[in-house]
């Protein structure tokens, strides 16, 4: 029998959408509790703020990074448990225990197959490593407490974004990210050595202009390598041969269903490719 889910983060709890043929189901998977201990049942879970979650196939877990908590924490089939942070907001603990480490509300999550997460640490304005295997936390990109804009080739330890929300890995190890107040989308190289434009004007109007991208909220790569960027009211795609486009929405707000040329979107703060290419 084959069962398809997919998680709807719902700020304070998250709900679990299951499928098993063709029947979909809807359940709480985790929140609405008050506890903060770790290891319990995720639903006996009190969540901050969560949104932009990601699944690591590496742990086998849910990610999901607590904006108002200054926590990550992951679920896996045992319990709820940190992943970095302490639960209390500062900027300390590169080079030592992720777990031990301070963060700023942070919002966004990615990562590799190969044991990397990368965490958007937006208050701090930069994105910060965690080794899952060593359990060691690093910067990776930004001057974090500093908030900026950067020009590209810069390094990526003296890049300077602003208030960064989202981050997504491509298969090629490619690290986008959503410098949401810069308006713009910036790529890491894959060797973490430089950083560039991918998409954005830095005009955070009118973001269903050409070459726009508005003040991003969440980023998706598909398996052919397509970049999906999400706005609050538009979901922009960015081809791989650097063509920025419309897919869906438009710069007016609602909550209009139909062929995806016509819908429209009110408040959309991330976005998801499976492996079927559907968003």
């Amino acid at each position: 029998m084959k069962v398809e889910a997919f998680y709807i983060a719902i700020v304070i709890a998250l709900a679990q959408l299951t499928t098993s043929i063709g029947q979909w189901q809807m359940k709480s998977f985790a929140g609405g509790g008050v506890s903060s201990s770790n290891g319990i049942n995720p639903l006996l879970a009190s969540l901050n703020g969560t949104y932009n979650i990601w699944y690591n196939d590496y742990l086998d877990s849910l990610i999901l990074p607590e904006p108002t908590g200054h926590i990550i924490r992951y679920i896996n089939g045992t319990g709820i448990y940190p992943l970095a942070g302490t639960g209390v907001v500062g900027y300390a603990g590169d080079g030592g225990p992720a777990t031990s480490a301070r963060f700023s509300s942070p919002r966004g999550v990615c990562g590799t197959t190969s044991g990397a997460v990368y965490v958007v640490d937006t208050g701090h304005h930069c994105i910060r490593r965690v080794d899952i295997v060593t359990g060691i936390v690093s910067l990776l990109a930004g001057n974090c407490g500093t908030s900026g804009d950067s020009i590209a080739g810069s390094v990526p330890a003296a890049f300077a974004f602003n208030s960064p929300v989202a981050c997504a890995v491509d298969s090629a190890g490619s690290i986008y990210v959503a410098d949401s107040s810069n308006c713009k989308v910036n790529s890491i190289s894959s060797s973490l050595t430089s950083v560039s434009l991918a998409a954005g004007d830095g005009n955070c109007n009118a973001p269903n202009v050409a070459g726009r991208v508005g003040s991003p909220t969440g980023l998706a790569v598909d398996t052919t390598g397509v970049l999906y960027i999400a706005t609050s009211t538009l979901l922009k795609q960015l081809s791989t041969q650097g063509t920025l486009s419309t897919l869906a929405g438009s710069a007016a707000v609602g909550n209009s269903d139909g062929v995806i040329s016509s819908a429209t979107f009110r408040g959309v703060r991330a976005v998801f490719a499976d492996s079927s290419g559907a968003l």
